[in-house]
């Protein structure tokens, strides 16, 4: 019997020993890591409440695992959160909670290990939407009460914040705006100081549409203006354009003058006759007896002077350059048309020499070849079109000089002979002088 308990106590003692040794093996099998900023969830925040503040939103995990545990991604199984069931509103100390593969996993420490967290009452109103008009409306004109659609947003938020919203108001500029104004705008809340509230709440809408009407007062009107002008310009030139400064000018008189206005006011006349550019010039307005103009009494007048636009054909025999030595060149067709566009000053003293139609024949060979011409014209004028567009060019050698011999015999009794040579040479040899210009601008 004692040698059985003897060995039983043998076994025993050396399962410890191997269970010891077994753990700490698989301790050293292990490693140790480190998870940072792991993020931490709320859960059961009670109804009619809200988070005012937490102090920590994510915590580092250290623990130790299995080096092939994380070949598999099982760090996406770590969840970090705090209860909050069951607190009611105030400051709270929680735990902070963890769940992963707990076989597999041990952890050493969560850092922080709680946090804490303040619970505040969520509360809702509503708040009426004020418009303020930033700036005036111009002379002679009144804005009126402005409308807001939706009058209202609706305000929620942890309470004491919710509560500290006294208005709601939306700044709308008129801009000199001389009719109704209708525009999409955005609100801002503000407590008792008028100081903004910012995100510390919700709202509903964001955006409201303000209208503000405007009207203008009784005796008042504005008319554009109208310019008058007398001539015409010089030969050649158009009026391109007419502008005034201010075009728009307000009138201003007893009710029933400014009824006999017209739907506008005439400057003096301006003088353009035989103008070739601009004009500017200082012009006071003719108004009505009985009716005044606010502000300036007068307006500048700007009178554009261009040259009329016209365009011309252009025949020209082209310029070779570049052709080689040796060589000689046929054009197909030996004239090309180019029309022509510009004011019709500079063209009706357009001179042949000014319209020149190059061809560049450099490093071609003989052949045929199929070119585009360019066209050099002088300042302010421009090519519209050229026909045609390219030339065909038929490149050759210029042929070498042949000599032929004729022998001339003259026969006497004594048979005697005389041979006198006469050599008439046949050239067909082709240069390429530069042509003269032909035909008229």
């Amino acid at each position: 019997m004692r040698r059985w308990l003897s060995e039983a106590g043998t076994v025993a003692l050396a399962l410890v020993v191997a269970l010891i040794v077994w753990a700490n093996a698989e301790q050293e099998s292990n490693i140790v890591f480190v998870m940072r900023e792991v993020p931490i969830s709320l859960r059961g925040i009670g109804g009619g409440l809200a988070l005012q503040s937490v102090t920590a939103e994510t915590v580092d995990v250290h623990g130790r695992a299995p080096e092939g545990f994380w070949e598999t991604g099982s760090e996406a199984e770590f969840d970090a959160h705090v209860d909050l069931t069951g607190l009611p509103t105030g400051r709270h100390q929680v735990d902070v909670q963890l769940t992963y593969p707990q076989r597999q996993v041990q952890i050493l420490d969560l850092t922080p290990s709680e946090v804490s967290v303040e619970l505040v009452r969520m509360a809702q109103k509503s708040i009426q939407v004020r418009a303020e008009v930033m700036d005036s409306s111009p002379f002679g004109y009144d804005w009126h009460t402005p409308e807001v659609t939706p009058p209202e947003v609706q305000v929620s938020g942890p309470e004491r914040y919710v509560d500290s919203v006294t208005t709601a108001v939306v700044e709308v500029y008129l801009r000199t705006a001389r009719s109704t104004v209708e525009r999409r705008l955005s609100v801002s809340l503000r407590d008792k100081d008028d100081q903004p509230i910012g995100n510390l709440v919700e709202w509903t809408p964001r955006l409201v549409t303000v209208t503000v009407p405007i009207e203008q007062r009784p005796g008042y009107r504005d008319v554009p203006v109208r310019v008058r002008w007398e001539g015409q310009p010089a030969r050649g030139y158009r009026i391109r354009e007419v502008a005034v400064d201010p075009s728009i000018v307000t009138l201003f008189g007893s009710p029933a003058a400014i009824d006999t206005v017209p739907g506008y006011v005439e400057t003096a006349p301006v003088n353009i006759e035989g103008a070739d550019g601009n004009i500017v010039e200082r012009l006071a307005l003719i108004v009505p007896e009985n009716v005044s103009v606010f502000g300036a009494q007068s307006v500048v007048v700007s009178v554009g002077i261009t040259p009329i636009e016209e365009s011309t054909w252009v025949q020209r025999v082209p310029v070779i350059q570049g052709l080689g030595d040796g060589l000689q060149a046929e054009l197909s067709p030996r004239i090309v048309e180019t029309l022509v566009a510009g004011p019709l000053p500079r063209l009706e003293t357009l001179q042949p020499g000014d319209v020149q139609i190059l061809l560049d024949l450099t490093g071609l060979e003989a052949g045929t070849h199929t070119l585009e011409p360019s066209v050099i014209l002088p300042e302010g004028i421009r090519q519209e079109t050229l026909v045609p567009e390219t030339i065909e060019v038929k490149i050759t050698w210029i042929p070498t000089p042949t000599a032929t011999v004729t022998p001339t015999v003259t026969g006497t009794a004594t048979a005697t002979a005389t041979m006198t040579p006469a050599i008439v040479p046949t050239v067909r040899a082709t240069h390429t002088p530069t042509p003269a210009a032909s035909g008229g601008s």
